[in-house]
């Protein structure tokens, strides 16, 4: 495929994405500046109180909510049973172990360090994968791309690790690429053992039956979830039960109010707005855990059984991840980058049909405006659905698609993975 298809790629997405940034933007200044209104009108992204809690160390009232919560947990010798703030820690014990040297420094210093290296961690990954015959043109595509982008943006806003998962996941796919794929396996431990839900992204091993991978995926999985609950301070199987209560009890506060809905990317949440507009749908919202259930089963089962691209079939388990747990907040969509990324050149995606653009651009732009009601943004419905259509979209590819192949036994992809 030539430069200029891939160009062409780039550019589709990048305008997609500034177009939808730019008309984000202007709704949100209007609100603000000519009609006068508040959160959540003037801003598509979190509740600004969010971060402005006082006595956040060497920089007045400002912190970046998930950030600074992570960073002080990680200082504490227990954050579940001990924590040196008013609750205890809803991440897994391996998060506050990887982010142990940052408590070492002082908390700006530790912000700057996360929020820079990450966002140029973002932009050469991009800029990798962008095509251009200029290179201004390329370096202007890959800023689009990179910067611009709701999933980067509301990560960012809130500090949150998950773009730290984003970096793994690409990494991992690198090493699949270059067929390194033991090292691929240990790369996508870390993401499972931050937050669990990656750990969806092992049937790319299956699928193309490297099996000694997925048995090495797992193994680190253990091992590294098991090291940071030994480094905490008190007896393991207390620490493991203090872990889980703190999760259930996270779990449980999504549930209050609209926290569970604002910002969230889920089918639990689009049957929720669902049933808002429409109290006769309340029997989906009911059997909505049942219904995310046939929705993984759905993903698993086309993961295995057809034949899919590299990238295919990580923007589809991507999307699954995303979409089937009870809550995601906005920046889960971050780990969608990969798939784009991916997606951008013939050098990791042969062929990417118009509609794959399309879906992973409009994914990429701001949805929590208009506001629907109190603070849930219309994004809690649209990014849910979005999700879905790339799911149904990358179903329905592999099937034709193993339609047009001779009849072929249970993981019937390449080795390695076709791009």
């Amino acid at each position: 495929m030539s430069a200029k298809a891939d160009e062409q790629r780039a550019t589709i997405i990048a305008l997609i994405i500034l177009v939808g940034f730019v008309a984000a933007t202007g709704y949100a200044y209007a609100n603000g500046y000519y009609k006068g209104l508040g959160y959540p009108q003037n801003t598509f992204l979190f509740l600004p109180g969010d971060r402005f809690h006082p006595g956040a160390p060497g920089v007045g009232g400002h912190i970046f909510g998930d950030f600074f919560a992570l960073w002080k947990h990680s200082g504490d010798a227990n954050p579940y049973l001990a924590p040196s703030i008013f609750f205890p820690s809803n991440y897994l014990p391996f998060t506050h172990l990887l982010l142990k040297p940052a408590t070492w420094i002082p908390y700006p210093v530790a912000t700057g360090v996360f929020l820079i290296s990450t966002s140029l961690a973002t932009y050469a990954i991009v800029f990798r994968q962008v095509v251009s015959r200029e290179l201004a043109s390329r370096l202007l595509l890959s800023f689009i791309i990179a910067f611009l982008n709701y999933p980067f943006l509301t990560n960012q806003d809130r500090g949150n690790i998950d773009i730290l998962m984003f970096v793994a996941v690409w990494l991992m796919l690198e090493a699949i690429l270059a067929g390194r794929w033991k090292l691929a396996a240990v790369l996508l431990a870390v993401p499972v053992a931050l937050k669990g839900t990656p750990a969806l992204l092992a049937l790319i091993f299956v699928s193309s039956r490297r099996w000694t991978a997925f048995g090495v995926s797992i193994l680190c999985s253990v091992l590294f979830t098991l090291l940071g609950l030994l480094v905490l301070s008190g007896d393991l199987i207390d620490n493991a039960e203090a872990v889980k209560r703190s999760l259930e009890g996270f779990s449980a506060a999504r549930n209050v109010g609209t926290a569970g809905l604002q910002h969230n990317s889920t089918v639990a949440t689009m049957l929720e707005v669902l049933q808002h507009w429409l109290p006769w749908t309340s029997f989906l919202a009911d059997n909505a855990s049942a219904i995310s259930a046939v929705v993984l089963l759905a993903v698993v089962l086309a993961s295995l059984m057809l034949p899919l691209a590299l990238w295919e079939r990580t923007m589809l388990l991507t999307a699954g991840l995303t979409v089937v747990p009870a809550a995601n907040a906005d920046y889960r969509l971050v780990l969608m980058l990969a798939p784009l990324a991916l997606a951008l050149t013939s050098k990791t995606a042969r062929e990417v049909p118009m509609p794959a653009l399309v879906l992973l651009g409009l994914l990429m732009i701001p949805k929590s405006l208009p506001v629907l009601w109190a603070d849930v943004g219309s994004g809690a419905f649209l990014n849910p659905l979005i999700l879905l259509a790339i799911i149904g979209y990358v179903t329905q590819l592999g099937i034709r698609r193993r339609g047009a192949l001779p009849r072929k036994k249970l993981f019937p992809s390449a080795d390695p993975p076709a791009v």
